[in-house]
Order: C-alpha cells, then sequence, then structure tokens
C-alpha cells in the first residue's frame, strides 16, 4: 500500500512541475493532495514507525517534501534545467559551418571544426558558440570528441532538408563528451 501510496503522490509532484509551477505561483490556489487524500488512514500522510509523515505539503509559496525514518522522500525536479529551469536556453552563435562532403567519413572535418570553436573564448553566457551543420547526409566513421565546455553542434531539422548522421562500421561510441 505505502508504493501505491507514494507513486501517487510522485505523479502529483511530477504533474505540478510540468504544469509550470515551478516557482509556485502557479500553485497559489491550489490544493495540493498529499497522501492523506489519496487512501492514508493517518492524520498527516502515512505511518511509519509510529511517526506521521506528510510526502507534499505546500507551504510560504513553495512545496515541501517530508522522508520517512531511512531518508525516502520525494525527489523535487522542479528546478532542473538550465539554471534551475524556467529559463530559456541561449542561442549559440554559429562559429564554424560544415557541409557534407560526400566521402564515406565527415568525422574529420566535423571534429576539425569543434576544436576549433572549442579554443574560443567564452562569453557571458557560458558559451564559445556553435558549429552548424548544413543540411544533408554525414557519415560518421571514426568517433567524434567535445572536450571543451560552451561548444554545441547544431544540425538544420531533421526530415527533408534536414541533417543526418549516419554511424558506419561497427557499434561504437560516435560522441565522447568531456
Amino acid at each position: 500500500m505505502s508504493v501505491w501510496k507514494l507513486a501517487c503522490v510522485t505523479t502529483v509532484a511530477v504533474c505540478l512541475t510540468a504544469c509550470g509551477a515551478t516557482n509556485g505561483t502557479a500553485l497559489k490556489n491550489t490544493p495540493v493532495q498529499t497522501s492523506q487524500q489519496i487512501g492514508s488512514n493517518s492524520s498527516n500522510g502515512s505511518v511509519v514507525n509510529g511517526k506521521d509523515v506528510q510526502w507534499i505539503s505546500y507551504q510560504n509559496g513553495h512545496l515541501q517534501y517530508g522522508q520517512d525514518a531511512q531518508g525516502n522522500r520525494i525527489p523535487d525536479f522542479s528546478y532542473a534545467g538550465f539554471k534551475g529551469g524556467g529559463v530559456l536556453l541561449p542561442k549559440a552563435p554559429v562559429k564554424q559551418t560544415v557541409s557534407p562532403s560526400g566521402s564515406n567519413d565527415d568525422t574529420t572535418v566535423i571534429q576539425q571544426a569543434i576544436d576549433a570553436v572549442g579554443k574560443l573564448s567564452i562569453d557571458a553566457n557560458g558559451l564559445r558558440g556553435a558549429v552548424l551543420l548544413e543540411p544533408g547526409t554525414y557519415h560518421i566513421a571514426g568517433t567524434m570528441q567535445m572536450n571543451q565546455s560552451g561548444v554545441v553542434l547544431r544540425g538544420s531539422g531533421s526530415g527533408q532538408g534536414g541533417t543526418l548522421l549516419i554511424a558506419e562500421g561497427k557499434t561504437r561510441t560516435v560522441l565522447t563528451l568531456g
């Protein structure tokens, strides 16, 4: 029964964050469902080792998460994402552009562009710049490395007129970060 209740409360928390309630403003007049409201016989939520546990509540404009005696709690993913979530990703300016070579391996030309952007200075947003892969098909027969932060590898869309990467040969790592 406890597993079911925890799963339901987790679903409520995920729904709240997925609906944009990351800063609490969308929840001001919204009741938060606790384990008590979804089937517990306890006065505050669940009973663990003779103590009440309120798994989730809304206090002072924020979601508050309880925990049981073992430290189990509902994870709070409301601040996940770039700069804590709720902030648009900055658009990295294109610093290198690569076109498909038409050969069996475009690994080297893409790697050279990644390395060139990796040598640039970081801007105020923490970005060095983007490598833009123009529309077309790129064959990758080796492993590319992105060893510098702030480098973006950007395609030109999907489907017809987009960028397609084809990993050639045996199963292996196509791109290594860090």
